[in-house]
């Protein structure tokens, strides 16, 4: 009869009072058959028996939440892990996919033509103008004769050129790819096909910024290549139409001072360097900004003293006299210097 009292509790509920008073409940269920006066009283001595003990096991059995137990094995258990493989398979995949797209992104955008063109600049910055995109580079001017082939050109000048053709083919007269064509012949220095290229984009319009900044440069490393005074001034008067519609960009505004100083307008050029200095954040080509602008003010300082010189020399009564006859100021300046030159024939022994 003991082993009717105590049937075999699961582990997952010993020791726990519902599961005890449910226990209870299973014997007097077994016993309420055919108890002998002996079994009867032994389920008077339960405390489960009595009505207040039925009334607080209900009690504690409705208030018992209620818990699913999952064997091992059981379908439950398979079909939960089962869904956690196929959530954790998919989120692997989901990763690898956007890491794969990133990935394709990335390499995309860091070989686009103007990419290349930019990374071919800094490679190799044969010119002291700045072009779009690039990085700081220092200036290692070529030796070879402008527009010549050498066999070495760069490799990512090579791609550059390579993906603009491919683009111009499928559309001759885009006016994107026909711009960056310039560019690339600047770096070749091919710079006639590159201004008559850009000279087209200009008039049928419209005008951008970047289109002035193109064709200026192709036009000053060509004056400068050719000694032509013209063409440095066209580039300036691009520079500055540039200036006028981005007043804040600093490639602008660096190009734009370089070419003041070429053109002799000093003033204009430490005023430019100014306004550089306040927008360039990048720090080397700071650096560069600032070295300009000390060494044109250094120039200045020596002009200033060269000028108060001569001033001196024109007030001297040679210098007055020659001027009087109608000489030119170097030549006054040539008369003054041999007047207070000593004359040898009256040195004294």
């Amino acid at each position: 009869m003991s082993d009717d009292l105590n049937p075999e509790r699961p582990k997952d509920v010993q020791d726990d009072a519902p599961a005890k008073a449910l226990e209870e409940l299973i014997a007097l269920r077994t016993l309420s058959g055919d108890a002998s006066p002996e079994e009867a009283a032994v389920v008077e001595s339960l405390a489960s028996a009595s009505r207040d003990r039925h009334s607080r096991l209900a009690v504690e059995l409705a208030r018992t939440p209620y818990r699913r137990l999952d064997r091992a094995g059981s379908p439950d258990a398979e079909m939960k892990r089962a869904r956690r493989l196929y959530l954790w398979a998919g989120a692997g995949l989901a990763a690898s996919l956007i890491l794969a797209v990133a990935l394709i992104g990335w390499w995309r955008l860091a070989h686009t033509p103007e990419r290349l063109l930019a990374e071919a600049y800094t490679h190799s910055r044969i010119f002291e103008l700045r072009m779009p995109g690039a990085g700081f580079a220092g200036v290692t001017p070529r030796t070879h004769l402008r527009g010549s082939g050498t066999g070495r050109e760069s490799a990512l000048l090579l791609d550059a050129r390579s993906s603009i053709e491919r683009h111009l083919e499928d559309a001759p007269e885009d006016a994107h790819w026909l711009q960056l064509e310039a560019r690339a012949d600047v770096l070749e220095e091919k710079f006639d096909p590159a201004i008559d290229i850009l000279d087209r984009l200009l008039a049928a319009g419209p005008v951008t910024s970047s289109l002035l900044v193109d064709d200026g440069a192709a036009y000053f490393q060509r004056g400068a290549a050719a000694g032509s005074e013209n063409d440095r001034d066209t580039a300036l008067d691009y520079l500055r139409r540039a200036d006028e519609l981005a007043p804040g960009d600093t490639l602008v505004l660096f190009n734009e001072a370089v070419v003041m100083e070429d053109r002799g307008q000093l003033m204009n050029a430490v005023e430019t360097w100014n306004r550089y200095l306040q927008f360039e954040r990048d720090s080397r080509w700071l650096a560069e900004g600032r070295r300009r602008l000390q060494s044109l003010e250094e120039k200045l300082k020596q002009m200033k003293t060269h000028q108060s010189g001569m001033e001196q020399h024109l007030a001297t009564p040679a210098a007055m006299r020659a001027l009087a006859k109608g000489l030119s100021v170097p030549e006054a300046l040539t008369a003054a210097r041999l007047s207070l030159t000593p004359d040898p024939r009256y040195r004294h022994p």
